[in-house]
C-alpha cells in the first residue's frame, strides 16, 4: 500500500491509497482502495451527507441528481456512501465510465468502542479505470465535506469554494479515453456486465478469448482496411461513389486560391470548401455565396489540411445516417449553430440565452458545444444584414455557422421514423460499396421524408469511424447485439488448492488438457508473493486475449488474490480443495472470491469438507464431491456446457 503524505489535519484525511488492478468486493471494474481517517473528536452531523450531495449537484449534470445511494443506519455510513457515490459520478460525468457504486467499510481500530459512530477509520473501494482520477475526485470531495462540516447550519458554499470542484473535473477529463464513442462503449459494456480490457493503441477488447471483439472507437476488428482508407480520403470516396452511379456533388481538388476562384466561377456559386483528409466537419466552409466569402474562407481551410476540395453546394437538409452490418441503425438531421429572434433581444443576447442550455459545455463529453461568435459567424451576420448588436425579427432564424456540426454549436434531431425507405436503401448501398461494417453516411436532401429519386440528393461524405450515439444512445447496445455473443464470456473455473498439486496435476489437469481451446493457468514460486501474484495476473490476461481460448481454469491457493484482487470479474465454478488446516485463513480467501461467482456450483472435496463446514457457503451452490474423478467430470461438463447457455466458439 502506498502511503501519501497527510495534509494538515482536517475533519477527513486520506492516510493510504492502493491501486487494485484486479477485481474485489464483487465490483466489475478495477478500483482504488483508500483509507480515510476521521478526526476522533468530530461527531458527524446527521444532515451532512444530504448537504454534500446538494452542493455537489450544483456542479454536476442534471442526469445524476436523482441517482440512488446505498441506505445507511448511521450518519457516518450515510456520509461515506455519498462520498463513494460522488467520487464515481465525478469520473463518469467527464468520460471515465463508472456505473456501479463503490463500497465503504468500517475499520474497527478502536476495540474498546462498540458504537459504529465512534469508528475513526474507513476503507473505501472506488471503482474506475484510472486510479489517479479516483484519487483527484476523492481528495476534492473530502475538501468540500470538511468545508461543510465547519458550518453547523445548512448554509451553502460560496462560488469560489466550489470553483476548485469544477477545475478538478477538468483535470479528471484529461485522463479519459479520447472520443465519445469509447466512453459510451465502455459505459454500455459495464451496464451489460460485458468484461473488457485495454489494449495498445487505444483499442479495447470486449469479452474474452474466442468470444471477444475489438473496437477502436467505432472501428471494429472486422472493419475493412481498404474501405477505411477510401473513407478517409474524400476524393477517393467521391470517385468510388460516382463510379457506382450514386449521387454526389460536383467536386474539384484545387491547389491554390486562384484555381478555386476559377473553378467556382465555372460551376457557379454557392460552393463548399473543405479539407480532403479530415472528418467530423473539421474545416468545412459551406454555402459560400460569392468571391469575397471564398477568398476569406480559403486560408482557413488550407490551414486545416494539405489538400483543399471545392464542391458545388447542394441545398438540402444535412442528415447523418449510421449503418451497421449493412442495415440502417438511425438517421439524424443536423442543424447549424444559430439563434431564433424574439423581436426584443440582440444577437449577442440570443446567443447567451442559447448557451445557458446545460447540455452545452466546452467539456469533452458534452452533448452540445456553446456557440462562439467567431470570424465565420460575423461574416454570416454581415450577409444577413446584421451585427451582434442587431435585434432580429421574431421567429427569424439567425445562422451562425455554415456547416451543421455539433462541434460548432449545432444541434440534432432523430428522424429515423420519417426517413424514406429509398433513402435507407441508398445509404445501405453506399456502406456496402466501401465494405464498411460501421459507417456514417452524410446525406444532403431537400426532404428526407421523400424519395431521393423524386427530390434529388447528394452523398457528401462517408465516415468509417463515425461518432455515433448523440441522438440515439441506444446504438451502443445495438452494436454489442450485432457483434457480441451475449456478454462475450468464456467459461471460467477457479480451483482453490493449497500446497503441492499432487493428484490434481496428474489426473485432473491431464483430463482437462483434452479439451480443445482450454487454458489452465497456475503461478509458480512462493505462495502469496508479489511476484507470483503478478505472474498469475499476466498468465490470465494472456489467455483472455488469445482469440482461440474457449475456456479458462485458474489454479491458486487464494493468496494470489489477496492484494491485486481476482484476475477476472466473474467466474462460473469454484472448486475448494484446501485441507482442514487454517480454517480462518480459508474462510477469508473464500469470502474474497464468492462475490465474483456467477450462478454456478461450488465443489467441495471430501478432504476440505470439514474445513468448509464453518464457511457458511450458500446452500444452493454447495456440492460435496467425494471422488476426484467425479469432481473432475463436473468441471469438464461445466466447461463444455456453461450454465449461461453460451454457444461453442
Amino acid at each position: 500500500m502506498t502511503i501519501h503524505a497527510v495534509s494538515p489535519k482536517t475533519k477527513l484525511s486520506v492516510s493510504g491509497l492502493q491501486s487494485v488492478k484486479g477485481y474485489k468486493f464483487g465490483l466489475r471494474s478495477p478500483c482504488l482502495l483508500a483509507r480515510v481517517e476521521l478526526d476522533p473528536s468530530w461527531d458527524v452531523p446527521g444532515n451532512l451527507s444530504e448537504r454534500l450531495r446538494e452542493q455537489a449537484s450544483i456542479c454536476l449534470p442534471e442526469s445524476y441528481h436523482s441517482d440512488a445511494i446505498a441506505a445507511a443506519s448511521t450518519s457516518q455510513q450515510s456520509l461515506f456512501n455519498v462520498i463513494v457515490w460522488l467520487v464515481g459520478v465525478m469520473q463518469d460525468s467527464v468520460g471515465l465510465p463508472v456505473v456501479e457504486l463503490g463500497k465503504a467499510f468500517m475499520l474497527r481500530n478502536q476495540p474498546q468502542s462498540d458504537s459504529p459512530e465512534h469508528i475513526t477509520s474507513w476503507l473505501l473501494s472506488l471503482p474506475g479505470f484510472a486510479p489517479r482520477a479516483a484519487e483527484l475526485a476523492l481528495r476534492e470531495v473530502l475538501r468540500i465535506t470538511s468545508l461543510l462540516a465547519e458550518r453547523n447550519s445548512r448554509s451553502a458554499l460560496a462560488d469560489h469554494e466550489l470553483h476548485t470542484f469544477d477545475t478538478v473535473l477538468d483535470d479528471i477529463a484529461k485522463l479519459a479515453p479520447t472520443g465519445t464513442n469509447t466512453h459510451r462503449l465502455l459505459r454500455t459494456a459495464l451496464r451489460r456486465q460485458i468484461p473488457m480490457m485495454s489494449l495498445p493503441g487505444g483499442v479495447w477488447q470486449f469479452g474474452w478469448g474466442c468470444r471477444s471483439r475489438l473496437f477502436k472507437s467505432s472501428l471494429s476488428d472486422a472493419t475493412s482496411a481498404i474501405g477505411t482508407s477510401w473513407a478517409r480520403d474524400k476524393v477517393q470516396t467521391h470517385q468510388l461513389l460516382k463510379l457506382a452511379g450514386l449521387p454526389v456533388p460536383e467536386q474539384i481538388v484545387v491547389r491554390d486560391l486562384e484555381q478555386a476562384l476559377k473553378e467556382a466561377n465555372r460551376i457557379g456559386y454557392p460552393v463548399v470548401l473543405k479539407p480532403a483528409d479530415l472528418d467530423q466537419g473539421q474545416g468545412v466552409e459551406a454555402g459560400l455565396l460569392h468571391e469575397g466569402q471564398l477568398q476569406n474562407a480559403f486560408p482557413r481551410v488550407l490551414a486545416k489540411g494539405r489538400r483543399v476540395i471545392l464542391e458545388k453546394h447542394v441545398n438540402g437538409q444535412d442528415v447523418r445516417v449510421n449503418v451497421v452490418n449493412g442495415q440502417l441503425q438511425d438517421a439524424i438531421a443536423r442543424y447549424p449553430a444559430g439563434a431564433t429572434g424574439d423581436g426584443m433581444s440582440t444577437v449577442r443576447q440570443l446567443i447567451d440565452a442559447v448557451n445557458v442550455d446545460p447540455r452545452r459545455s466546452v467539456r469533452r463529453f458534452a452533448d452540445m458545444r456553446p456557440i462562439v461568435l467567431n470570424e465565420e459567424a460575423r461574416e454570416l451576420l454581415m450577409g444577413q444584414g446584421l451585427t451582434e448588436h442587431s435585434v432580429p425579427d421574431k421567429d427569424t432564424f439567425v445562422r451562425l455557422r455554415r456547416a451543421a456540426n455539433v462541434s460548432g454549436g449545432g444541434h440534432t434531431k432523430g428522424v429515423s421514423a420519417t426517413f424514406h425507405p429509398d433513402n435507407v436503401r441508398l445509404c445501405e448501398e453506399a456502406a456496402r460499396l466501401l465494405r464498411l461494417d460501421i459507417a456514417g453516411i452524410d446525406l444532403l436532401i431537400p426532404d428526407y421524408s421523400k424519395s431521393w429519386k423524386e427530390v434529388g440528393c447528394a452523398i457528401c461524405e462517408i465516415n468509417a469511424q463515425p461518432q455515433v450515439g448523440l441522438t440515439y444512445p441506444e446504438i451502443y447496445d445495438r452494436l454489442f447485439d450485432a457483434f457480441l455473443n451475449g456478454q462475450g464470456r468464456i467459461p471460467v473455473v477457479v480451483i482453490l488448492s493449497e500446497g503441492p498439486q499432487g493428484d490434481l496435476v496428474s489426473e485432473t489437469i491431464a483430463a482437462l488438457d483434452q479439451l480443445a481451446g482450454l487454458r489452465i493457468v497456475s503461478a509458480s514460486g512462493a505462495n502469496g508473493t508479489q511476484a507470483r501474484q503478478v505472474e498469475l495476473a499476466s498468465l490470465v490476461r494472456a489467455a483472455l486475449i488469445d482469440p482461440t481460448c474457449s475456456g479458462l481454469v485458474i489454479v491458486s491457493d487464494g493468496y494470489d488474490f489477496s492484494q491485486p484482487g481476482l484476475p477476472v470479474d466473474r467466474f462460473d465454478m469454484l472448486w475448494i480443495r484446501s485441507g482442514p488446516r487454517e480454517v480462518v485463513q480459508l474462510r477469508q480467501r473464500v469470502s474474497q472470491i464468492l462475490p465474483h461467482l456467477l450462478a454456478g456450483d461450488i465443489l467441495v472435496d471430501e478432504q476440505a469438507a470439514t474445513a468448509c463446514q464453518s464457511l457458511q457457503l450458500p446452500s444452493s451452490f454447495r456440492l460435496n464431491v467425494a471422488q476426484l474423478s467425479a469432481a473432475t467430470q463436473i468441471v469438464i461438463d461445466r466447461l463444455k456446457n456453461p450454465s449461461k447457455g453460451l454457444d461453442p466458439c
